[in-house]
């Protein structure tokens, strides 16, 4: 009965967070696609300061 309310717990956890997690993942995108086209050290720094 532990593991299944774990479970139950796990599976409503996942489905309210992921459009939060979703949208961590496209900041991620966002702030490390200009990082490595290297014109994106700005945009990096103000999503680091928005972070904070």
């Amino acid at each position: 009965a532990y593991k299944e309310t774990v479970a139950f717990y796990l599976n409503m956890v996942v489905k309210r967070e992921a459009p939060f997690l979703l949208c961590s993942f496209l900041l991620i995108v966002i702030s490390v696609v200009p990082l490595v086209n290297g014109w994106g050290r700005n945009g990096h720094f103000i999503i680091c300061r928005i972070a904070q």
